[in-house]
């Protein structure tokens, strides 16, 4: 499956993502925001922590205005698209960011 299910590491994530899908630093940073909101929230991550991640890289993409798609998201992850879009639609509603997008 994938490198990271073992032992998960956000900041590794997070980076190789930005790097492979050529985000900026500015995503990251949000991106890890959100998780952290996320935990203080007491959003679970679900039965695989990337796809809560490949979720907020997905939203703080949104919210920099920076151009990402779920299909790349979820090649680069491992994961189906339907997960980024379910771990979306949790963390944007969950921390308020849910709008129009879904």
């Amino acid at each position: 499956m994938n490198e990271y299910t073992d032992e998960f590491d956000i900041e590794s994530f997070i980076h190789r993502c930005l790097k492979e899908l050529e985000l900026n630093a500015v995503v990251g940073r949000k991106a890890k925001e959100i998780l952290k909101h996320a935990a203080e929230a007491g959003i679970p991550p679900g039965q695989n922590p990337i796809g809560q991640a490949s979720a907020a890289i997905y939203i703080a993409a949104i919210l920099t205005k920076n151009r990402v798609t779920q299909s790349s998201l979820a090649e680069f992850a491992g994961v189906s698209e339907a997960t980024i879009r379910k771990r979306y639609v949790e963390l944007a509603r969950g921390l308020g960011y849910y709008g129009s997008e879904s």
